[in-house]
């Protein structure tokens, strides 16, 4: 029961800590997040209000079918922003796929300045590239600019993540800046809905069928363009245990399969048969129905049995049990035996087992018998 019980954690530690772990979350006006989760291993998707708003907060959306990014949405912010010597500014944004934006970047402040601008996708990668801002490699958009002027761009987002719209400052004295954002958000249609549950209620949860809901997406007002508005809440999953129960199952009856055929396999009777057939089949070949026990003793005890027939000589105890052919003329030391020639004897000697053919004891000396 060890291995599928340590089997059975591993897989349930790796889904709550991993793939679906809690996880804390900033939202910004326009946020549309679609929260993808298995109904197989997932019960139900919690969303839980770590602030207290005093506005419209976010909504959980429950759908029996995968929504679909049907509504765009433009809206526009302006950030001023004071950047300290050898530091930075960042504004995040979630975006999904397709979504646009149009970057408008100024600096106010007069003399030569170095200061750079970037778009970066995921928060790994705002992380490295406030250790390393010189990288070229790193950013979607990357410009440079020299003194007081304005740069400005275009970027459609490739894939759903929140994105940093980042300045750093090279400079040895606080440059502001004036970032001006318009997008064009793509956003999931949540008029199909089949639940929704507004956040500031405290706790909102979406339990997940296989013939019922589905799918569930997080969302803020759509009307709300205000930058100031940012809300706080804490994703978690509800783990369904009868999944785990089923698979805990089927792990142990495979487990139990494979050491039951291992065992079949490895029992300790057959190799006793085993060992038998191999070593005493050849030297004591079976006698015909009626015959008598055979016996094995020393020389004196072989002088006592009366001659016959080749055959009955063997089992008479006056043949070599090896060759059949020469008699018994030598016996073996310590154990006594005597049952083959001289000749068969030195090779049983010679042999790296060395043992005796009637009791298999380690043969140490032969000794050769003669008749007077």
């Amino acid at each position: 029961m060890i291995i599928p019980i340590t089997f059975w954690i591993f897989v349930s530690l790796t889904l709550s800590l991993g793939l679906y772990g809690t996880t804390h979350l900033v939202l910004g006006p326009n946020y549309s997040h679609y929260l993808e989760a298995s109904p197989i291993f997932v019960k139900e998707i919690k969303v839980k209000d770590e602030g207290r708003y005093n506005q419209a907060g976010p909504m959980l959306y429950g759908f029996s079918t995968k929504p679909k990014l049907g509504v765009d949405r433009n809206w526009s912010t302006v950030h001023g922003l004071l950047v300290d010597p050898e530091y930075h500014q960042e504004i995040a944004v979630w975006l999904n796929k397709d979504s646009k934006v149009g970057l408008h970047c100024e600096v106010k402040n007069n003399g030569f300045h170095d200061v750079i601008v970037v778009i970066l996708k995921g928060r790994e990668s705002l992380e490295e590239w406030i250790h390393s801002p010189s990288n070229t490699h790193l950013g979607e958009v990357r410009l440079k600019m020299h003194g007081p002027g304005q740069v400005e761009t275009e970027y459609r987002a490739n894939e759903a993540a929140d994105y940093y719209f980042a300045v750093g400052n090279f400079n040895q004295r606080t440059v502001k800046v004036v970032m001006t954002l318009n997008f064009t958000s793509k956003l999931y249609d949540t008029g199909r809905a089949n639940y929704e549950c507004s956040v500031r209620k405290g706790l909102c949860a979406v339990k997940l069928f296989l013939t019922g809901n589905k799918y569930a997406v997080l969302a803020t007002e759509n009307n709300t363009t205000d930058v100031m508005n940012v809300w706080y809440v804490e994703l978690s999953y509800g783990a369904r245990l009868l999944t785990y129960i089923l698979i805990l199952g089927v792990v142990v009856l495979v487990v139990y399969c494979i050491f039951k055929v291992m065992g079949h396999l490895d029992r300790p009777v057959e190799e006793t048969e085993i060992v038998e057939e191999t070593e005493r089949a050849p030297l004591l070949p079976p006698k015909e129905s009626g015959s008598q026990s055979s016996t094995y003793g020393t020389l004196e005890q072989d002088q006592e049995s009366g001659l016959s027939s080749s055959a009955e000589d063997l089992y008479d105890g006056k043949i070599c049990i090896i060759c059949y052919d020469e008699p018994r003329n030598c016996f073996f030391i310590p154990c006594g035996h005597c049952a083959t020639c001289y000749t068969c004897a030195q090779r049983i000697e010679l042999d790296e087992g060395k043992a005796c053919p009637i009791c298999r004891q380690g043969i140490v000396k032969v000794k050769r018998l003669f008749n007077a």
